[in-house]
């Protein structure tokens, strides 16, 4: 079940102050080790991606005093224009909604807690 998993060790160690033979005043040696392991969930993360589409003009063409060909670089179309719904958020409202069956009014309380105000009447979903 956990061999899928990535795993984070951690290592407990005294320092060498601490390794001295409280009877003897002699050097400790490590004998063995003590293995025990969790499952750490690591909570979803939201973050702004800002998308920059840049124009660009003929300074030629502009100081000629010609019509001046503007062309601008493509941008990926939105999941629902004016939404900030990206593809991937999409698809977590979409898998909590339809296959976990988390309504969406749950789910806007979820992402208020997490900071967003992201209101469920704009969503394209039905």
């Amino acid at each position: 079940m956990l061999e899928n998993l990535p795993v984070e060790t951690v290592e407990y160690r005294l320092s060498p102050e601490e390794q001295v033979c409280s009877c003897c005043n002699g050097a400790m040696h490590q004998m063995s080790t003590e293995v025990r392991q969790e499952l750490k969930f690591i909570p979803a993360e939201l973050k702004v991606v800002k998308h920059v589409r840049h124009v660009y003009a003929c300074r030629k063409c502009e100081r000629k005093e010609l019509e001046t060909p503007i062309v601008t670089a493509p941008m990926p179309k939105p999941v629902h224009p004016g939404s900030l719904v990206s593809p991937s958020l999409m698809a977590h409202i979409m898998n909590q909604k339809y296959v976990d069956g988390l309504p969406l009014y749950r789910q806007e309380k979820q992402f208020r807690r997490m900071g967003v105000g992201l209101s469920r009447k704009p969503l394209p979903i039905g």
